[in-house]
């Protein structure tokens, strides 16, 4: 399931100074059959993610703007050339801590900067393309998904795991 949630507009700009990045990579990640066939194709699967607690305030004021209890976030830069490619997100935090309970895990994406041309995020048989800074979905993560960035701009997307309200 994927659905579009709405345009949630900020009136701040995302300065890479205010964060702490770190690179992450399927070899960082070998959990599932996915993560061992980017390795061994040699996919360029870099993405660099700030994560919740390195925030600066005038992200961690936005995260309240959704009807969520958010649990993990991060803020992920894909460069230009590189993909995240068709992989299953498991919630392993959320389930392996019983945190979730008898609640289905929550998954919210939000484009953080405007749709370039190149730029594609794919759920299931849906292409998104086209999305404007501020507009969220709503993702199942047990849906196939996967993200490119052909473009000459970063591509810039928050996401917050939680728990509805």
């Amino acid at each position: 399931m994927n659905k579009y949630i709405g345009n949630f507009n900020f009136d701040f700009e995302i300065n890479y100074d205010d964060f702490k990045f770190s690179e992450h990579t399927a070899k960082d990640n070998k959990d599932n059959e996915f993560d061992l066939k980017q390795i061994e194709l040699k996919m360029p699967t870099s993405l660099f993610k700030s994560y919740k607690e390195d925030y600066p305030d005038y992200l961690t004021e936005y995260l309240k703007k959704f009807d969520m209890e958010v649990i993990s976030s991060w803020l992920a830069i894909q460069k230009p050339g590189y993909m995240s490619p068709p992989h299953i997100d498991e919630y392993l935090f959320l389930r392996e801590h019983s945190i979730s309970g008898d609640k289905e895990p929550l998954r919210i994406l939000v484009f953080m900067n405007d749709w370039s041309f190149g730029q594609v995020f794919m759920v299931g048989d849906e292409i998104i393309t086209n999305w404007k800074r501020g507009d969220a979905y709503i993702m199942d993560g047990k849906d196939l998904h996967m993200t490119s960035n052909g473009s000459y701009e970063d591509k810039l997307t928050l996401i917050m795991t939680g728990l509805s309200k």
